[in-house]
């Protein structure tokens, strides 16, 4: 299971999969005859949640956190991922259970708090978020993610000059933090400083490659330039930076074509995002839109185009890891 584990931790998503089959065969064949040990099983089907969930399948995840805490109740590691899935899928109130119940059982969980801290903030408690990360700042293990959730704080809130210092003084803690780069890239865009953002998200990228939420903001702000050729250049270095194991760099880049009118090159992206994730609803309703829009245009008709799916947006898929921002480490 370390193997599977290892992968994951470098975005070997497919491998950590098969790994983790293999290590769930061989646990049936150790207990052939009798019920395979609990924690052993509670820890693979934990693993599968959490990868599930770096994957940006969060309706999954949840449901293999929630076996995994059947099989190892109260469990805070596996409540605290299972709070980030909730919260991903704008689901704030029930992640806040997770993670009462999670710093219930162990009050000094860091990532608890870091976590429970940004969900009280989606729910307009800024009293309350403060409070956690004062708790999370007076145990001491990294002050530089204390720093950024803050930061978080007054960029969530419009205040972007504030968050530009804040993610400024997190850097200054930990220059390694490229999450904190991420977020002042996005405060000096909504302040209008397009160069300071371009050149975080550089920085960040020089340090991360495969960083695919900064591969894609710079894609955005290469179309609100209308620069176009630089635009597709991204959309084509995230793409593959993921090795074409995620849905999301296909389905951005076909919008991207098709509004730039490459009908077919739009469907091929659809098509694969669609191999890639079949059960993706989202995925298959924007492929259909599109391939009206298509079918119209090749008609000679006018269709009216589905809105674009902006890169930060929540509304079919966001996973901290493999896309959004929305956590504060390559853990969240």
């Amino acid at each position: 299971m370390e193997r599977a584990v290892a992968h994951r931790q470098t975005g070997a998503y497919a491998a950590a999969l098969a790994h983790l089959d293999e290590a769930e065969s061989r646990l049936a064949a150790d207990a052939t005859g009798t019920e395979p040990d609990p924690a052993s099983l509670a820890r693979l089907v934990r693993e599968r949640g959490e990868t599930r969930r770096h994957l940006g399948q969060f309706e999954e995840a949840v449901t293999l956190l929630g076996r995994a805490l059947d099989l190892a109740p109260g469990d805070p590691g596996t409540l605290v991922s299972r709070a980030s899935a909730h919260l991903s899928l704008g689901r704030p109130e029930l992640a806040v259970a997770d993670l009462d119940q999670a710093l219930g059982a162990r009050p000094d969980h860091f990532w608890a708090l870091l976590k429970r801290a940004r969900t009280h903030d989606s729910l307009g408690d800024r009293e309350a978020a403060l409070a956690d990360l004062a708790r999370a700042a007076e145990l001491a293990q990294d002050p530089a993610l204390v720093i950024g959730e803050r930061a978080e704080i007054h960029r969530r809130a419009g205040e972007h000059t504030a968050a530009v210092v804040a993610f400024g003084e997190a850097i200054a803690a930990d220059p390694g933090y490229l999450w904190a780069y991420g977020g002042r890239a996005m405060a000096h865009h909504a302040l209008g400083d397009t160069a300071a953002a371009v050149a975080d998200l550089r920085h960040a990228l020089s340090g991360k490659p495969d960083y695919l939420w900064a591969r894609l903001r710079l894609a955005e702000i290469h179309h609100e330039q209308g620069s176009c050729e630089a635009e597709f250049a991204e959309y084509d270095e995230a793409v593959a930076a993921t090795g074409g194991r995620l849905a999301r760099p296909y389905v951005l880049r076909a919008q991207a074509r098709a509004a730039h009118g490459e009908h077919e090159r739009a469907v091929e992206d659809f098509d694969r995002a669609l191999r890639i994730e079949p059960g993706d609803e989202r995925v298959r309703e924007l492929a259909e839109e599109w391939a009206r829009v298509y079918v119209a245009a090749s008609a000679g008709e006018t269709a009216t185009e589905p809105a674009a799916e902006a890169p930060d947006a929540t509304s079919w898929r966001r996973s901290d890891s493999s896309w959004g921002h929305g956590g504060t480490s390559a853990g969240w």
